[in-house]
């Protein structure tokens, strides 16, 4: 009996060892590169097949899936479960640039780590741009920023409005600061006091500094 067991116990262990050899989780190889084979492409790190990890091929980032293709097209969560990344038509993950991502139909940011920017301002070239709270770069005009009181412009490639006094889309004259968001309250220029209205940024009324200084 004793026999026995031990010849299923070896025969077991020899098992998984050919298993391990073909394909493994290859959680502790962070280089490698992609191959095609059988008509499809691959992940493999020396002679094993990637699966479920990132791989760094010395120039691009990918994802090894479950049975080693790269993910490609498609927005997903990072394993942390927390950030959004996303993996391009060649396998390639996202970095430090604006990416239409066809699966919701938008452009979207995604930072130096590959994740997506939500309800921020970023700066390409000293020109604003905003990702809204759903990763959407605003790109259709008159807009509220997702705490619902601050407004902006957007043009159609997403640049925000930022050149000081202008006019809204009903022709009301307002104030785009430098990041984008419309002025409300009471702003200056050193010599006149411009009161814009605190909903939506629109001139009120204006006067000298002067004139409301003390005598």
């Amino acid at each position: 009996m004793k026999k026995t067991l031990q010849k299923i116990i070896t025969f077991c262990a020899v098992v998984l060892g050919v298993c391990c050899m073909n394909k493994m989780d290859a959680k502790a190889f962070t280089t490698g590169n992609l191959e095609y084979m059988n008509g499809n492409y691959y992940l493999y790190s020396g002679n094993q097949k990637v699966i479920n990890d990132f791989v760094f091929d010395g120039s691009y980032t990918y994802y090894a899936q479950a049975d080693g293709t790269p993910m490609m097209n498609r927005l997903t969560y990072h394993p942390d479960g927390e950030h959004i990344i996303y993996f391009d038509e060649n396998g390639h993950e996202v970095f430090n640039k604006f990416q239409y991502c066809e699966a919701v139909g938008y452009t979207c940011y995604f930072d130096s780590q590959g994740y997506i920017y939500k309800d921020q301002i970023t700066f390409v070239d000293s020109v604003p741009y905003y990702l809204n709270a759903n990763g959407k770069m605003e790109d259709s005009g008159w807009f509220y920023f997702a705490n619902g009181k601050d407004c902006g412009f957007a043009d159609t490639d997403g640049t925000l409005r930022n050149n000081g006094f202008s006019y809204d889309p009903w022709g009301r004259v307002v104030f785009y600061n430098w990041n984008g968001i419309v002025a409300r309250g009471i702003i200056s220029d050193g010599v006149y006091l411009y009161n814009m209205d605190y909903y939506d940024g629109h001139f009120l009324d204006g006067f000298s500094i002067e004139d409301v200084l003390p005598n």
